[in-house]
């Protein structure tokens, strides 16, 4: 916003500032005291065979310029996967063009809330690594709306219902999906390792909001008659729960 202001003001190198714009330059240069707090992981480790696209953008309004920069990483089956299940989603529903940005923007929000990986091997630590840390620096939260549809006209209303419908239908179909692809699934004949107290988890859940995964560490485990876990208590932000290991996909550490 300083340099779009001295660009519109026409001044050269070595003019001096007005006193307006010389006292939004000071209140700048005191924030970049906190910037050595902030920490940006400079490298995530993917799966060698994920192909890894780094995007850029800039763009400008009438009081700020913008630019940023953001590393993207996708299965092909994953795109083939969410274009499926958005158009079954859709059907044949007619949906105006303010309804279809809508909904593309909530279901890029969902795309982009999925964990990835853990952070850290600290059992304290129950927060996974999602896309949206990479492009926003946390995990992306719907905000509460500012006021209610039916506060606005009943018109809103109905189509607040119908793209909420729409979102909730596809976020329950992905969600389901994407746990079932973290889970590894083997031949019967191969051994596979069992999973270990500590160890950060998704937990594969029916009834929960759009962009809301329950994560947590599995704090104890229950063995079968075979040796094998078969149950395991995993400890999340809400509470501890009890659930069978089919139930449960273990999150890669990211190193």
């Amino acid at each position: 916003m300083l340099l779009q202001e001295l660009w519109l003001r026409k001044l050269d190198w070595d003019e001096l500032l007005p006193m307006q714009l010389q006292t939004s330059w000071e209140a700048f240069k005191a924030t970049l005291l906190q910037l050595p707090k902030v920490k940006v992981t400079r490298f995530v480790h993917t799966d060698p065979q994920v192909p890894i696209e780094i995007h850029g953008f800039a763009d400008a309004s009438m009081r700020a310029y913008g630019a940023g920069i953001y590393v993207r990483t996708q299965t092909a089956e994953g795109v083939k996967s969410a274009k499926h299940l958005f158009l079954r989603t859709v059907g044949h529903d007619l949906l105006t063009a303010e309804e279809l940005g809508t909904l593309l923007a909530s279901v890029e929000a969902v795309l982009n809330s999925r964990p990835i990986g853990a952070l850290s091997s600290d059992p304290s630590d129950g927060e996974a690594l999602t896309p949206g840390h990479l492009l926003i620096g946390g995990p992306l939260v719907a905000p509460p709306p500012s006021a209610l549809p039916d506060q606005i006209s009943p018109t809103c209303l109905r189509l607040w219902r119908s793209v909420s419908s729409l979102r909730h239908r596809f976020w329950q179909r992905w969600s389901r999906e994407y746990v079932s692809s973290l889970q590894t699934r083997q031949k019967w004949s191969k051994e596979v390792h069992n999973v270990d107290v500590g160890a950060l988890v998704v937990v594969g859940e029916d009834n929960l909001p759009p962009q809301q995964w329950r994560i947590g560490r599995v704090v104890e485990v229950h063995v079968g008659a075979d040796g094998k876990v078969r149950v395991a208590d995993v400890k999340t932000a809400d509470g501890v729960y009890r659930r069978a290991i089919h139930r449960l996909a273990l999150l890669p550490m990211l190193s």
